[in-house]
């Protein structure tokens, strides 16, 4: 994890909550997903909150448990976009390895 996010500095990033999230990124030198929750955060005790809620390790469950609702942090339509851009750049990804796996494939005769 990296450094801690004051409440200066939350408040210095939600006055720049009208630009792009990675234009904040750039300026502040910190992560998008960070930008993200502060700009769905209404106040600091709210980005605690959502903060605490991400970063909480996922515990074992002995007993099959009941579909959850998100939290509300997860229904940022920012969040879901980036996720569908992440999983489009693997699939590119590994379509071009898998392009290569075969060109070798057949250069060898397998």
């Amino acid at each position: 994890m990296g450094k801690i996010i004051t409440k200066e500095e939350f408040d210095r990033i939600k006055l720049m909550g009208s630009l792009k999230t990675s234009v904040i990124a750039h300026l502040t030198g910190r992560g998008k997903s960070t930008i993200d929750r502060i700009k769905q955060a209404n106040d600091w005790d709210d980005y605690k909150a959502i903060k605490l809620t991400a970063h909480k390790a996922p515990k074992t469950q002995k007993e099959p448990s009941k579909q959850t609702e998100m939290p509300l942090h997860m229904h940022d339509d920012n969040l879901l976009l980036m996720i569908a851009d992440s999983i489009e750049i693997n699939n590119t990804l590994m379509n071009g390895v898998v392009a290569k796996l075969d060109a070798i494939c057949k250069a060898l005769g397998v």
